[in-house]
């Protein structure tokens, strides 16, 4: 039922349920530039991915999408970059194998 709860109680269940919605919430969506954020490549390149010159078209990338269902993906990606950002890697991985004929050494086999 409903009975008085003393303040340390409601500040321990007010805990728990922010500790349960944390623990539930999606994680945000994989960019580029979230990856970069955390790494110096794009600096230590001098690379600005945000520019313009670096920017792929929507018809660019519908030809990528449809040239590497029809020759490299074991299964269709729908989303490009995003399909490869959801699998860490995996699908790019899978791509390389798929086209060069040999296994990439060194890769990791199980995220933590």
């Amino acid at each position: 039922g409903n009975k008085k709860l003393s303040k340390k109680e409601r500040e321990k269940e007010a805990a728990e349920k922010a500790k349960s919605a944390k623990a539930n919430k999606a994680p945000p969506p994989l960019t580029t530039s979230a990856l970069l954020d955390q790494t110096d490549a794009d600096e230590a390149a001098g690379i600005n991915v945000e520019s313009e010159e670096f920017r792929m078209s929507d018809e660019d990338i519908t030809v990528l999408k449809c040239w590497l269902n029809a020759n490299v993906m074991a299964a269709p990606i729908k989303s490009f970059p995003g399909d490869f950002l959801d699998t860490n890697g995996k699908l790019g991985i899978d791509a390389i194998e798929m086209m060069c004929g040999k296994k990439v050494p060194g890769k990791v086999k199980k995220l933590t």
